[in-house]
């Protein structure tokens, strides 16, 4: 049976009629799944920590200054524990010369004054009556205080003589509790006192200063030995050292930790950040993030917070253990159901 023309042509139309609406259903279909198969990232909100390096040092350290080179006796020897006013070394600096001529000064006197003793006595035996012990009496005074003079004299000098013998020998104590090193230079010893108690010390930058300053507590930890302490910043220089690094001022800081840890030991010193540290992509509007739930829903939650190095430091509106979008788009809607990457 042969179709006439219209018959064909209206069969054509509707052909390609439907050809369009199986192609509009296929293209709409493929346009909804991709806007619900959009797959967002995520992550759980927590405090970051700020982690410097440092190192293990004495909080007192002494070297000694000898009393004298002439080295009598060493009584320690380098490592060895010691105790405040422990005695160290003995000293002996040979003054014979100068307590021989002691000696001599000390006889003259002791001759002036048997001198004057007996010229005291001529001074009495002579004036036998009382008219000529009056005229004595002067004479004779002179003659006693002169006496008492030379006596004060001679004492001074026995005490000068025997402060000069026992100038001879010195001896060299510890001012505090530690370990002591010594070393010698031409025969002679290099004291240090390395007290017992420690300190971490280490360097933070400028970007960093205020994170360890308001830090409550600072984790410590010994890579080679593990050990692990906490303890807090007992200094933190307003100074910044000599040298930078990559161009940032770096500031000292000591903390004070057992005394179990070796001197120079390699340290790893951990402070927890103030604040949650987000991405800013995370913030959407400068004002609110969306939170990931557990039913796959977003919640919209308001944040308050300041920008630091790339990051959202939030004060208030978002707890630790959430989690969040970091890659918002347009599309996101409070309450809608996303999908993430695992």
């Amino acid at each position: 049976m042969k179709l006439s023309r219209n018959t064909v042509i209206m069969v054509a139309v509707l052909s390609l009629l439907g050809i369009f609406v199986i192609i509009f259903i296929f293209f709409g279909r493929t346009h909804t799944t991709n806007k619900t198969q959009r797959l967002y990232r995520i992550m759980t909100t927590s405090t970051s920590s700020l982690s410097l390096t440092g190192k293990v040092e004495s909080a007192d350290v002494r070297t000694l200054k000898l009393p004298s080179t002439n080295i009598s006796k060493l009584m320690i020897k380098s490592g060895d524990y010691i105790t405040a006013n422990q005695e160290l070394l003995t000293t002996f600096d040979d003054k014979t010369g100068d307590i021989q001529k002691q000696k001599q000064e000390i006889d003259k006197q002791s001759r002036l004054i048997t001198q004057y003793t007996n010229q005291l006595a001529n001074l009495k035996s002579q004036a036998t009556s009382e008219n000529s012990v009056q005229d004595a009496s002067t004479s004779i005074a002179q003659v006693n205080d002169s006496l008492i003079d030379a006596q004060t004299d001679l004492q001074n000098m026995k005490n000068d003589l025997n402060n000069t013998i026992t100038s001879q020998y010195n001896v060299l104590k510890s001012p505090i509790d530690g370990r002591i090193s010594v070393h010698f230079k031409d025969g002679i010893p290099s004291l240090t006192v390395y007290s017992n108690s420690k300190n971490a010390v280490g360097d933070v930058s400028e970007y960093d200063y205020y994170d360890l300053m308001n830090s409550s507590t600072v984790k410590i930890v010994a890579p080679a030995t593990n050990k692990t302490t906490s303890t807090t910043v007992g200094e933190l220089n307003f100074v910044s050292n000599d040298t930078s690094k990559n161009g940032q001022a770096e500031y000292s800081f000591s903390a004070p930790i057992s005394s179990e840890y070796l001197d120079g030991q390699t340290l790893k010193i951990l402070s927890t950040r103030p604040g949650i540290r987000i991405p800013t992509t995370s913030v959407v509007a400068k004002k609110y993030v969306y939170v990931y739930k557990n039913d796959g829903k977003v919640s919209k939650v308001p944040i308050t917070y300041s920008e630091k190095n790339g990051y959202a430091i939030v004060n208030s509106g978002l707890p630790e253990n959430v989690k969040i979008i970091t890659d918002p788009d347009s599309n996101l809607r409070n309450n809608k159901k996303v999908g993430i990457h695992d």
